[in-house]
């Protein structure tokens, strides 16, 4: 984890708030959020991969990490099952996608969740979504949180290719977010430049990928 993204969940994350961690190993941001938010609050963990979702638990464990409930399942717009592929030279590679993936990708079928329905009572303050381009599958299951808590937070990957591999346009996910009234930026704090969607994706695709935060004013 870098200092940038560090330095923004410490700055958006408080005692006893609701947050989420979507592609939660290795845990370092999912114990972050635990220690900020305090026995008062609590960290919903998401994880799809098996030997992964383990390790998190592990490491919970090992932490005393009583306030983050930890789930093996990944994010998605509906309840079911998916194909992780996980790159077999890169633990931390795996997702979720419908396009061509490397034939030496290992394969192995996933729960799927919506955010929706393992938030109580849909009340979330922050999220964090790492999920190498399932991000508007993973969007489109929170749709009652994101319309629920004006004052949520978002902190993504934004990465172009990933989501072209998962089925969806790179133009939909800021499209989504501008619609419900969020402002996008950079975790130095700079916005968007000025420019429709189409230039916009085009900018920030030339990087592999940008983190990004998302909230409302």
């Amino acid at each position: 984890m870098g200092r940038s993204q560090r330095a923004l969940i410490e700055t958006l994350v408080q005692d006893g708030m609701q947050v989420a961690d979507v592609g939660a190993t290795p845990a370092i941001f999912t114990l972050l959020m635990s220690r900020l938010v305090g026995p008062s609050g609590r960290v919903i963990a998401l994880e799809p991969d098996p030997t992964m979702a383990a390790a998190l638990r592990d490491n919970l464990r090992a932490n005393a990490a009583a306030n983050v409930v930890a789930i093996e399942a990944g994010a998605d717009s509906h309840p079911g099952e998916a194909m992780l592929f996980r790159s077999p030279r890169n633990a931390g590679d795996s997702r979720l996608a419908q396009g061509e993936l490397p034939a030496s990708c290992l394969r192995e079928a996933v729960k799927l969740v919506r955010l929706d329905d393992v938030v109580p009572d849909r009340r979330l303050d922050f999220v964090k979504i790492d999920t190498q381009g399932w991000e508007m599958n993973v969007l489109e299951g929170m749709s009652e949180c994101l319309r629920a808590n004006r004052r949520l937070g978002i902190l993504f990957e934004f990465w172009p290719h990933g989501l072209r591999q998962a089925g969806r346009q790179p133009e939909d996910v800021l499209t989504m977010l501008f619609d419900l009234g969020f402002e996008i930026g950079t975790l130095s704090g700079a916005g968007l430049p000025p420019g429709g969607v189409p230039d916009l994706v085009t900018r920030l695709s030339r990087r592999r990928y940008t983190d990004l935060i998302a909230k409302r004013q």
